[in-house]
């Protein structure tokens, strides 16, 4: 499959609950994707999708996001995210990989060796509470060259219990995040209000756009006088092209009180599903890459 085309006008992550969600925020983000397509029930436990949690890094019109809504028998992952960040270099202090797969019983388990580039990076699949999955954090400065490139996957399978892999499937992983303006410090920016501009480092062969996340958390305002007590919790999802500009518009903010703290994250990435098949078994993985940055500010709607 080849990577998906742009449509007009895109961690996650979630993103994620973003402090409780700061390191979860690919865990409990939700878009809702519609789609009227056949979904490929056949070859799947039913009720296996994508979950919810890298579905905010990819615009609803685009035609990943339609992949996004169709089942799979599991996903793996390959992603970066900060809040801290100097600007000049690859966000964060590593990439993560993880994930799991199902057999048709519908239980993780153990499909082998997931790798990267005929094994570049690669990661053996491990149990967790007697349930296979994969998890590793992986040193990032010498996984430079898996961003802004088209990488090579593949999963070793498992002959024993007959369990397909796959070797070599294609996808592109977008340029990794750097937001250049405005500077911050340690994950936190000066005040912006409407007008005010966010840029980043453009990527023109990304075809999803970029996925853009304002929340107002409870506990960053706790002191915050100004605000109505108690502070009820806000997330608004936006996308925009990946032209490495967002003016924060009066449509955008209109809901967020003056003088809160807000959070902005910015995401990219692609994802395809690889069906795999064995002499008795088919499934289909999901496989995603991401890259996401972002900061606090204080909104000062002036």
């Amino acid at each position: 499959m080849s990577i998906p085309s742009h449509r007009s006008d895109h961690e996650v992550l979630t993103i994620w609950n973003i402090e409780s969600m700061k390191n979860s925020l690919l865990l409990s983000l939700l878009v809702v994707l519609l789609s009227n397509c056949q979904k490929d029930t056949t070859l799947v436990p039913a009720g296996q999708y994508i979950p919810g949690n890298i579905t905010w890094l990819f615009a609803p019109e685009s035609e990943t996001a339609h992949l996004l809504s169709l089942p799979v028998s599991g996903m793996i992952s390959i992603g970066n995210h900060s809040f801290h960040h100097n600007q000049t270099t690859i966000p964060g202090e590593s990439i993560s990989i993880g994930g799991y797969i199902q057999d048709q019983d519908g239980i993780p388990s153990d499909f082998g060796t997931f790798a990267i580039n005929g094994g570049t990076a690669s990661i053996e699949a491990e149990a967790f509470q007697n349930q296979f999955g994969y998890s590793q954090l992986i040193g990032q400065s010498q996984y430079v060259e898996f961003y802004h490139s088209t990488n090579s996957y593949s999963l070793e399978g498992n002959p024993g219990r007959n369990l397909p892999g796959f070797h070599h499937e294609q996808l592109y992983f977008p340029d990794a995040m750097i937001i250049s303006s405005p500077p911050t410090q340690s994950g936190v920016g000066p005040g912006l209000e409407i007008g005010s501009t966010i840029t980043w480092n453009a990527d023109p062969d990304n075809p999803n756009g970029i996925a853009v996340v304002i929340e107002m958390d409870p506990i960053d305002n706790m002191e915050n006088k100004d605000l109505i007590s108690p502070v009820q919790p806000m997330i608004k999802n936006i996308y925009v092209p990946d032209h490495g500009q967002l003016i924060l518009t009066e449509e955008m903010m209109k809901d967020f009180p003056e003088h809160a703290i807000l959070r902005i994250q910015l995401g990219r990435g692609s994802y395809r599903r690889i069906i795999s098949n064995s002499s008795t078994q088919s499934l289909i993985v999901g496989v995603c890459n991401y890259t996401t940055q972002g900061f606090t500010f204080t909104f000062q709607n002036l």
